[in-house]
């Protein structure tokens, strides 16, 4: 990549790697840094800007990482190019690709991780509450729960990413969690614009049962044998209407 780009908080050059991974906000990549990855936007505004230095400003504790993993791939500074335009990120790198999906799909975790056992799973589950509770504790809420932002060390500690999607606050100003997922979206939020809503605790605790479901039980809670002959609904709007196969 030949932008100039530089840390903020310091002003040292910073020289992007290889790429990790493409989305449709931006690029992430390896840099210069130890330990350290780059999120590079396609574009940038003065909203997203002053959301990513909400963020910094909140950042948890780093001792609250379990055995040396970090619970967030937390924002840590801005970069910017040579003219001082915001260009992204820097966050911690976690040197894992296996996710909580891999693990809540039993053909993929057979394949993935075979070595995974029912014990394990559970220090897997307990190391996503913990992870979620470095967030809430921060005062900020991650909105867009989702098994692909997760990712799981050998040792079950899991690491959330996508943190600049979490909903924050700073004095009077709230910014959002504008994005959902299909299947852990709360009922009370599918069908609205998630950009005006404000997230709470409660939300997140719906999509954090969903994942504990899909985890222990290898199955959506809101999955099943459709026995109409109609099409089933979709995921989203079995959850609105309450059908689930456990349901008296």
């Amino acid at each position: 990549m030949s932008l100039q780009l530089r840390t903020q908080g310091d002003r040292r050059p910073l020289a992007l790697r290889d790429q990790v991974a493409m989305g449709g906000e931006g690029v992430v990549w390896q840099t210069d840094r130890p330990g350290l990855l780059a999120k590079i936007y396609h574009d940038t505004d003065a909203a997203r800007v002053d959301k990513l230095a909400a963020l910094i400003a909140a950042a948890p504790d780093d001792g609250k990482a379990r055995l040396g993993v970090p619970a967030v791939a937390w924002p840590l500074d801005l970069v910017e190019d040579e003219t001082g335009v915001v260009r992204g990120f820097l966050m911690a790198r976690v040197r894992s690709s296996l996710t909580l999906h891999h693990l809540s799909v039993p053909r993929l975790r057979r394949r993935a991780a075979p070595q995974v056992s029912w014990y394990h799973l559970h220090e897997v589950a307990l190391g996503l509450v913990r992870s979620m509770q470095v967030v809430h504790d921060v005062g900020a809420v991650i909105g867009d729960l989702r098994a692909d932002n997760g990712l799981v060390d050998a040792g079950g500690a899991v690491t959330l990413i996508d943190a600049d999607s979490f909903q924050v606050t700073a004095g009077d100003t709230l910014w959002p969690c504008p994005v959902g997922s299909e299947g852990t979206t709360p009922p009370e939020l599918i069908g609205e614009t998630l950009a005006g809503q404000t997230r709470t605790v409660a939300h997140d605790s719906f999509g954090l049962a969903v994942l504990l479901h899909l985890l222990l039980l290898g199955y959506h809670p809101y999955s099943g044998v459709w026995e109409k002959d109609e099409e089933p609904p979709p995921l989203d709007q079995r959850g609105r209407l309450g059908m689930w196969p456990g349901r008296p």
